[in-house]
C-alpha cells in the first residue's frame, strides 16, 4: 500500500473509531460534583454530529451547558482548580484545557446559542487560561501552558468577535516557536517543538520504555503541579519520557491553532517537529493517548507515526476518556 492510501485509511480508522463516542455508553454527562475528563463527551458528541451533517440534539446542548457550569465552578473556586480526573485516576490539567477547547469549539462550529449566562459562563471557565497567556513580569511562561492557553483564548474570542485576542494568542504562540533551545536539547537538532530541561541525555534519543506513570509526570513536570500549570516550563529536571509527552501534548495544540488561522510558519513548524518524531520516538514508548494525531495526519510522510497511536489506542480495546475526545477533536478538525 502506498503513502496516500495508508494516509486514507488512517483517517477512516481515526473517523471510525470516534463515532463511538455517539453510542449510548457515552450519552450520560458525570454528576457536576465529578470534575472529570467525561465533561468535554458532549461538546465531542455535538461536534461530530455537525460535521456528519446530523440535526442538533437538544439534550445534548443542555448537557454542554450544564458541563459549562462545572468549568466555571472549577475555574472560579478559592484557588482555581483546572484539574480533571481520567478512569484511571489520574489528574491532569491538561484535560481541563482539552475539555475547555472542545466545549469553545462545539459552541462556534454548532451554533449554539449565546445568552448572558451561558457567555458569562464560558468567560469564567476561560480565565485561568487568558491568566496563563498574559503572565507576570517576572516570570515567562512555559512553552506548553503558553499554547493551550492561546488556543482556547483564541476560539473564546473567535466566538465572542475579540481581534485584540485573536492578536495576543498570535503574538503568544510566535513566541514560543521563536524560543532558544538549548543545544543539549534533542529538538535544538531535529526541530522539535519545546525546549527540553536540564535532564541528563540517554545513549539513544528514545522516550525511556513504559516509564510514563502519573508519578514519573508529576515529578518532571509533565502533569500535576502545584502551580496549577500544563506541564513543567523548565527549572527543573525532566525526562526524557516527560519531554516527550509535553512535545505531543503541545504539537496538539499547535496543529489546532493552525488549523484555524492558517498561519504558514506555524505549518512548517508542525511539519518538521512531526519528521523528528517519526524518525525518532516510539509511540508505544509514549502513552496510548493520541496526542497530536491530527498533526501527523497532515502528511503521507508522517501518516505512518499516526497508524502506530491509532494502533495503540486499539491495543487498550474501545477508546474511551481522553483517547475519545482527542480522536473527536482530530476528526473534527480535519472534516471541517
Amino acid at each position: 500500500m502506498n503513502s496516500s492510501a495508508q494516509l486514507t485509511v488512517y483517517h477512516q480508522l481515526a473517523e471510525s473509531l470516534a463515532r463511538l463516542i455517539l453510542s449510548p455508553a457515552f450519552a450520560q454527562l458525570p454528576p457536576l460534583s465529578t470534575p472529570t475528563i467525561d465533561l468535554g463527551l458532549p461538546a465531542a458528541r455535538l461536534l461530530l454530529r455537525h460535521v456528519a451533517g446530523q440535526s442538533i440534539d437538544p439534550a445534548e446542548v443542555g448537557a454542554l451547558r450544564s458541563a459549562v457550569v462545572h468549568l466555571a465552578a472549577c475555574a472560579q473556586s478559592d484557588p482555581p482548580s483546572t484539574f480533571l480526573t481520567d478512569a484511571s485516576t489520574h489528574r491532569r490539567p491538561e484535560y481541563y484545557a482539552l475539555v475547555l477547547h472542545l466545549t469553545l469549539s462545539a459552541s462556534r462550529e454548532c451554533h449554539l446559542p449565546l445568552d448572558q449566562t451561558f457567555a458569562d459562563l464560558l468567560t469564567q471557565a476561560l480565565a485561568p487560561m487568558l491568566a496563563r497567556l498574559v503572565p507576570p513580569a517576572t516570570g515567562a511562561p512555559n512553552p506548553a501552558d503558553a499554547l493551550w492557553s492561546a488556543l482556547c483564548v483564541y476560539e473564546h474570542a473567535l466566538l465572542f468577535g475579540l481581534p485584540d485576542r485573536l492578536e495576543l494568542c498570535r503574538q503568544a504562540v510566535d513566541a514560543v516557536l521563536k524560543r532558544p533551545l538549548p543545544q543539549s536539547s534533542p529538538a535544538s537538532r531535529h526541530g522539535g517543538l519545546l525546549p527540553l530541561g536540564p535532564a541528563p541525555l540517554s545513549p539513544a534519543w528514545k522516550c525511556g520504555a513504559d516509564s510514563i506513570t502519573p508519578a514519573s509526570l508529576a515529578t518532571s513536570g509533565a502533569a500535576t503541579t502545584s502551580g496549577g500549570g500544563l506541564t513543567s516550563g523548565g527549572g527543573g529536571v525532566e525526562s526524557l519520557d516527560a519531554w516527550c509527552y509535553r512535545e505531543l501534548l503541545s504539537l496538539h495544540a499547535l496543529f489546532n491553532l493552525w488549523a484555524i488561522d492558517q498561519n504558514a510558519a506555524w505549518l512548517n513548524r508542525i511539519e518538521s517537529a512531526c519528521l523528528y518524531h517519526l524518525e525518532n520516538t516510539e509511540p508505544d514508548n509514549v502513552t496510548t493517548q493520541p496526542w497530536a494525531l491530527g498533526a501527523f495526519l497532515l502528511s503521507a510522510h508522517t501518516a505512518e507515526f499516526a497508524g502506530r497511536q491509532l494502533h495503540n489506542c486499539l491495543a487498550q480495546g474501545d477508546p474511551s476518556g481522553p483517547s475519545a475526545l482527542l480522536l473527536t477533536d482530530v476528526v473534527a478538525r480535519l472534516r471541517r
